[in-house]
């Protein structure tokens, strides 16, 4: 079934930001949660942030990309896996992290960052393949290693219950901001190379047959046609009944504007945040790190009594000094500035319908456009870009969140990812309804 809200934002609303509701409980349930899940498409560790903020455990993920596959592993404690041929049969087998957390921060740095991301009791397998080489039996052997790794106790793969499947397929075939995005929308699921990505997820939810499935992609998806279609590929692997959500992820806490379709099997509500966050929000720069003190300044955390176990994870800026290497506008833009209005921008490129603005000069007192992978943003006070640190909190990072690999590419696995704001929300509806199973 599609669902009738997915016209609108299904997020409990009156025309007004609702608090959350806070009865006290929610430590509790991160402390009890024992739910685990699997990421396709996992990029960087967008949406697996929110989840495992919420207190899921990742068991496997799938990413194509090298550079998001080493942020993932970095942030979550992460083994990675490469598909080989030996002997005309393939195997997995281990692969080395190019990028090793000692890399970003000193050995004090990373006893805090491994204490805030609760980083022993996560080990996720990431494996850097292209999903439609994937079976699933690929996925059920690493969680049945990892069940002997755990317990001595080995599961049958028909035995192996998996409570939470999340993922977002590229955009690429459904957003906008492609030109060459086919006009029919049934190419853009059928025919279009990284559309069809969409039917491998779908492959996969009916092969592992997840309690719960969250997949995330743009509005481009806003397509009676392409609903139908999608509720069609669903009901062919199982699961008949499924909600289409659409939800602005400024209205969880996110600092810039991003409309997203969610699409599950479950009916999801997320409840609004408290307070609105904007720019000037997250542009307090320059933290540094002082290892000698035991009370981080920043967040008023004894950093000696930190338990690791402890869920009290921490929201604001923290002192650890990742990705903030500051880069000068392009001499063509800094041409431009003068001329540039704030909140619009000096260029714009090529978009299916017009145009998009680029380079834009943000206004530091609303939130900010959309952050997109080759979307730059101009400082409002300072004639430099935003650096990829400053990119990432518009889209709701925490500073103890890693991106691996050169200026280019953590900006593009920022601005391709799914907003920990928007997944934190929905991880709290998931653990509810999960929770429900069992009571």
């Amino acid at each position: 079934m599609i669902s009738k809200s997915g016209l609108e934002d299904t997020s409990k609303s009156s025309g007004k930001v609702e608090p959350i509701k806070d009865n006290g409980n929610n430590n509790k349930n991160i402390e009890k949660n024992h739910f685990k899940f699997v990421d396709l498409f996992c990029g960087c560790g967008g949406f697996s942030r929110g989840f495992v903020e919420e207190g899921f455990k990742p068991l496997v993920a799938v990413e194509i990309e090298e550079n998001p596959v080493s942020s993932y592993a970095l942030n979550f404690n992460g083994k990675i896996y490469e598909r080989i041929c030996k002997n005309g049969k393939y195997e997995y087998i281990l692969k080395e992290n190019y990028f090793q957390l000692e890399n970003f921060m000193s050995r004090e740095e990373i006893e805090l960052f491994k204490k805030i991301n609760n980083y022993n009791n996560l080990n996720p397998v990431i494996i850097n393949e292209d999903i439609r080489e994937i079976h699933a039996i690929d996925i059920l052997n690493f969680i049945d290693k990892k069940t002997i790794d755990d317990s001595n106790n080995t599961l049958k793969n028909n035995e192996i219950k998996i409570d939470l499947l999340i993922g977002g397929p590229p955009c690429e075939g459904y957003t906008g901001a492609n030109p060459k995005r086919f006009k029919n929308p049934y190419d853009r699921l059928y025919s279009d190379e990284l559309g069809r990505l969409v039917l491998e997820y779908i492959r996969l939810v009916g092969d592992l047959k997840p309690k719960v499935f969250v997949m995330e992609n743009v509005p481009g998806m806003l397509n009676w046609q392409l609903w139908e279609c999608i509720e069609q590929e669903f009901a062919k692997v199982g699961y008949e009944e499924i909600y289409f959500h659409v939800f602005n992820a400024e209205n969880f806490g996110n600092p810039s504007a991003r409309k997203r379709i969610i699409v599950s099997n479950i009916h999801l509500n997320p409840e609004w945040s408290e307070n609105k966050v904007i720019v000037r929000d997250i542009l307090e720069d320059e933290y540094l790190f002082t290892p000698n003190k035991n009370i981080n300044t920043n967040t008023g955390i004894n950093i000696n009594n930190f338990d690791e176990n402890h869920d009290s994870k921490i929201n604001e800026k923290t002192s650890l000094n990742l990705n903030k290497e500051q880069s000068p506008l392009p001499e063509r833009i800094s041409k431009k500035l003068k001329d540039t209005k704030v909140g619009s921008g000096a260029v714009k490129f090529r978009a299916s319908k017009g145009s998009l603005e680029n380079y834009i000069l943000i206004d530091e007192n609303d939130i900010s456009d959309t952050v997109m992978g080759q979307r730059r943003f101009i400082h409002p006070n300072k004639q430099r870009l935003l650096t990829v640190r400053e990119q990432a909190r518009l889209m709701g990072y925490p500073d103890y969140h890693i991106l691996a690999g050169g200026l280019t590419s953590t900006y593009n696995q920022v601005g391709e990812s799914v907003p920990p704001t928007l997944s934190k929300a929905i991880a709290k509806e998931v653990y509810i309804y999960l929770k429900s199973l069992e009571d």
